[in-house]
Order: C-alpha cells, then sequence, then structure tokens
C-alpha cells in the first residue's frame, strides 16, 4: 500500500495488478521485507531487471529511479508515482 502500485514514475496500474520488486534481490540475500521492495507492474519490473534502471529508497522509504545514462547523463533520481508522499 505504501506504494500505491506501480511506483514507477507516471505509471498507473493499481496495487492488484502490481509485483513487489525486490531492491537487492532475493537471491543475493536479499529480504522479503517493506525496506527491500518496491511495487511494480510487470512491465516496469521488466525494465528494472532488464536495463540499467536503478530503484532505491529515500530515509523515508520512498521509492526513487535512477535512469541510465542514455535517458539522463547525471542520473538524476526521479521520484516515484508518488511523490505527494515524498517527504
Amino acid at each position: 500500500m505504501r506504494d500505491g502500485g506501480c511506483a514507477f514514475p507516471g505509471g498507473s496500474t493499481p496495487p492488484a495488478w502490481a509485483d513487489a520488486h525486490h531492491l537487492r534481490h532475493w537471491v543475493d540475500g536479499g529480504d522479503t521485507d517493506l525496506d527491500n521492495l518496491v511495487m511494480l507492474c510487470g512491465h516496469h519490473h521488466r525494465l528494472m531487471h532488464h536495463t540499467d534502471w536503478e530503484v532505491e529508497l529515500t530515509e523515508h522509504l520512498r521509492p526513487q529511479f535512477i535512469p541510465p545514462a542514455s535517458v539522463d547523463l547525471f542520473r538524476t533520481p526521479i521520484p516515484g508515482n508518488r511523490p505527494d508522499l515524498v517527504s
């Protein structure tokens, strides 16, 4: 519920249709807990696994997305789809 559905910037997929994405993959020892998960639709979930996009949580556990250099040379973090929740 924290992410309100797909957290990717501009994402509009509701929570029931989104999947939990591990920030640190479980194979690499990442826990399945709120501090290591972000909700993404199928399209954005695949984007995170197969491109150079990155996602991290702010100190307030709000997702922010880091585009690859091919999208933004400076790789400026972009708040997730709920910037109203960023504190």
